[in-house]
């Protein structure tokens, strides 16, 4: 009877878990269709991370409680099969944890724009998830990077301390004009955008003496 009773409680456990499992996702699915603010979806993240800690440690208590009786040989057991989940699932133990990481950190916000320097790629972050960072880059991809690039590696923050930032590129004229007067063409050319800021003028330096003619850099 006293076995029939823990099996009971042992399972009434995991049926909680999974039911706030259930009401977590169900909530976060809720907040994405009504358009939460930025901040809220990120304290929400960091709450169900929080709460799905708790629940895997509660968890574990539960079992060691119903195995009492054979503690020793069920710790050796967890210890072995530890180090094997572990060795297994290195990659993904690191995302889930630097996805919690992130939000404490805030290297970067939902919303905000960045770049993964290890990719080589920049874009919008729509999503920090349990194993991997969503981005929305220029070409309106959606790409997952995982926890582990986005949470270690460098990456630049476009939207902090404001979401203005200047833009540069390269670009080479064979000889025989006359300087100046690219750099002329070139700054009219960018002053009728809509897009450049007139209160911040353009610059055009001459970088250096290429084969092939002038290099130029436009920011």
């Amino acid at each position: 009877m006293e076995l029939d009773d823990r099996f009971f409680h042992l399972f009434e456990s995991f049926r909680t878990m999974l039911i706030v499992f259930r009401g977590i996702e169900a909530i976060r699915d809720f907040m994405r269709c009504v358009g939460s603010s930025i901040q809220a979806v990120n304290y929400f993240f960091l709450l169900c991370w929080t709460i799905d800690v708790y629940f895997c440690c509660h968890y574990t208590s539960r079992l060691l409680r119903y195995h009492r009786g054979h503690i020793e040989h069920y710790a050796c057991c967890t210890g072995v099969g530890n180090i094997i989940v572990g060795l297994a699932a290195q990659t993904t133990l690191i995302n889930i944890i630097l996805g919690g990481a992130l939000l404490i950190d805030r290297r970067f916000c939902i919303g905000g724009r960045i770049r993964a320097e290890q990719l080589d790629m920049w874009g919008g972050a729509i999503e920090i998830g349990w194993r991997s960072t969503r981005i929305l880059i220029v070409d309106n991809h959606l790409v997952a990077i995982p926890n582990s690039i986005s949470g270690t590696g460098p990456v630049i923050n476009y939207s902090i301390p404001e979401k203005i930032f200047r833009i540069g590129t390269d670009m080479v004229v064979s000889y025989g004009p006359d300087i100046d007067y690219i750099k002329g063409l070139i700054k009219d050319a960018l002053g009728s955008e809509t897009w450049v800021m007139h209160e911040r003028p353009v610059q055009v330096l001459l970088l250096q003496f290429t084969d092939h003619g002038v290099k130029l850099n436009v920011r």
